[in-house]
């Protein structure tokens, strides 16, 4: 695994064809720090280790999501779903 360092985003920034002169101030500045200590809290609150993680109507999924089990899920979803109240005040367009 590779070490993450502000040297290491740096080169990822490079990679990517990022403003480096833009993205070195943000990091500088540590302008996204809280953001993402959050969504890391957050994340660890809900059971997340690693990525990728993926959640479907409660359902996680650590690690790579074969196209066949994203299938069945949503249609697990869709099955057990009532169809939508279209004709409903709320469901309407202002």
């Amino acid at each position: 695994a590779r070490e993450l360092s502000d040297d290491s985003y740096l080169t990822f920034a490079s990679e990517l064809y990022i403003d480096l002169a833009q993205f070195e101030k943000c990091l500088s500045e540590h302008r996204y720090r809280d953001i993402v200590l959050n969504d890391l809290r957050d994340g660890r609150s809900y059971g997340v280790v690693g990525t990728p993680t993926f959640f479907i109507n409660g359902h996680m999924r650590r690690g790579v999501a074969e196209l066949e089990w994203l299938r069945e899920m949503i249609e697990s979803i869709l099955a057990s779903s009532t169809e939508p109240d279209v004709g409903t005040e709320k469901n309407q367009c202002p």
